[in-house]
């Protein structure tokens, strides 16, 4: 190629420039696209390169606590005014003290709630008892609670001698515990000295449906915790306890190895604080101490106290009633299965007075001082109507009343729950006796899952329901000038009949 000359070369530049140029301004519209997504990658890299939030910065920045537990009596489950249960309350407290709000996600077994810790479902997993296998992959805070396994068996039943004649194939019994629970591991030491051992895991049911399964008599035994049992046994008086099994456990909140260093010493500070100020103790004593005095009692005693307590506030009782268009003695009834018309009475949730109100429901129903009887008696009679006025148009007495009834145990939500649940499995939901069946449902993991509300002591709330019932027969037939026959199991001799001094009131009561 030829020399070409000075003005030749520039004339050959500045074309070159020229089609640079239109090429350029062809192509800028690429170009910037290409150049927006270089931003956004190098955005990404920068981001990833850049220092993680440790754990407890992340949850102060998302102003969240999340919780994993499973539902049930002990640990946690929505009540009539909200979440409740010992695990939750002490949670709560936990993401109080921090500024924090309580997140709540459930497992159905043990196994699957360490399982959901460790694959950061959760920051925090209670419930659990620590055991050598877990601390394989755990990490505990100090103890909570201290709590025994024990065997339990039916009334009228052979008490076993010890674990190994109760899981022997000889003597042909039964025994089912909860899968990934610590009983499991305990049953597979014993296991290895045995051959073929009568005792297997039940997928399908959580601690009280497996009490629930012994003492309707569908198996033999089961292994609970000492508090659970307790709990359990005041509506199942068939339940017995053979002895305790091993040493007694310590409850305690689990974290996942990655996320300790940050939690765990912050969950041991507000733990300390709580048995240094009493109120780790008082939250226990509130939710496992004996509550023999809110359960219901033979016929005589109920007699006795209708002659020794009930003259103090049946006036109050009946006025009450009158103004909600109620039987006075069906609100008897119901202050007697509360409290056995104690008013300093006081439940393990916290709740208090002659009729059990919740600070919220007091606070709702008008009443300033929930311990003071009179009061407890009018907020009571209010909160009950208000309860059988919620009930759907199609159910009509008795029933109404009834389900009434256990929407004041269990609250409102659940009573949709269950009567969705009726209707599902070809029931009458807008009927107690079919509705009544499917309430120990919601305490059953298959199916609870499917409602809205989730868990509910619904076998609780059925004998609530056939508790009042019984009272309010008893004191129908004691106060009535009518010839009624006693209650079924009442024997006329050892209750006396006192001639009333004034007729009931003329309120339309359920007929039984």
């Amino acid at each position: 190629m030829g020399k070409q000359s000075p003005s030749r070369w520039r004339q050959t530049v500045a074309k070159t420039q020229r089609q640079l140029g239109a090429a350029t301004g062809y192509l800028r519209p690429y170009l910037f696209n290409r150049l927006s997504l270089l931003a956004v990658a190098t955005a990404i890299l920068l981001s990833t390169c850049s220092p993680k939030l440790d754990p407890w910065a992340q949850i102060q920045r998302d102003g969240v606590l999340r919780l994993i537990t499973y539902n049930s009596t002990t640990t946690y489950y929505i009540g009539p005014e909200g979440p409740t249960g010992f695990e939750y309350d002490l949670a709560n407290q936990f993401a109080q003290s921090r500024g924090l709000e309580l997140e709540v996600v459930t497992a159905d077994t043990p196994q699957e709630m360490m399982e959901r810790l460790l694959n950061n479902e959760a920051h925090i997993a209670a419930g659990l008892t620590i055991t050598p296998k877990r601390l394989e992959t755990l990490r505990f805070s100090q103890p909570i609670h201290e709590i025994q396994g024990q065997l339990v068996y039916r009334a009228g039943q052979s008490r076993p001698r010890d674990v190994e004649s109760a899981i022997t194939p000889s003597e042909n019994r039964k025994l089912e515990v909860l899968p990934g629970s610590s009983h499991v591991e305990q049953l597979s030491e014993i296991t290895d000295k045995n051959s073929d051992p009568t005792w297997e895991e039940n997928p399908y049911a959580n601690g009280e449906e497996l009490l629930h399964r012994v003492a309707t008599g569908q198996i033999d035994y089961t292994i609970a915790y000492s508090h659970l049992v307790n709990i359990t046994a005041r509506y199942y008086p068939e339940l017995r306890v053979a002895f305790d099994i091993g040493v007694p456990e310590q409850l305690a909140w689990a974290f996942a190895p990655a996320s300790a260093d940050k939690l765990l010493p912050r969950a041991n500070d507000f733990l300390t604080q709580m048995r240094k100020s009493g109120e780790l103790t008082r939250t226990i004593d509130r939710y496992f101490s004996s509550a023999d005095n809110l359960g219901y009692v033979g016929a005589v005693k109920f007699a006795e106290h209708v002659q020794l307590r009930l003259p103090l506030y049946e006036e109050a009782f009946k006025k009450a009633a009158e103004k909600h268009n109620l039987d006075w003695r069906l609100l008897a009834a119901v202050g007697y299965q509360e409290s056995h018309w104690l008013r300093h009475a006081r439940s393990p949730t916290g709740v208090r007075g002659l009729m059990m109100l919740t600070e919220a429901t007091a606070k709702e129903m008008g009443i300033a001082d929930r311990t003071d009887p009179f009061q407890s008696i009018k907020g009571g009679a209010r909160y009950l109507r208000e309860q059988i006025d919620r009930q759907p148009p199609e159910i009509t007495e008795p029933d109404r009343t009834w389900m009434g009834l256990a929407t004041y145990n269990i609250g409102h939500g659940h009573m949709i729950d269950v009567r969705e649940l009726t209707r599902q499995l070809g029931g009458n939901p807008y009927y107690w006796v079919d509705v009544r069946k499917h309430l120990p449902l919601l305490m059953k993991p298959r199916w609870y899952k499917r409602t809205k509300y989730g868990y509910a002591r619904g076998r609780e709330a059925m004998q609530y329901v056939a508790n009042i019932r019984s009272y309010y027969d008893i004191l129908r037939w004691m106060t009535s000038t009518e010839e009624m026959q006693p209650p079924e199991g009442v024997d006329p001799e050892l209750i006396p009949r006192p001639e009333p001094a004034e007729r009931a009131l003329e309120i339309d009561s359920p007929i039984l």
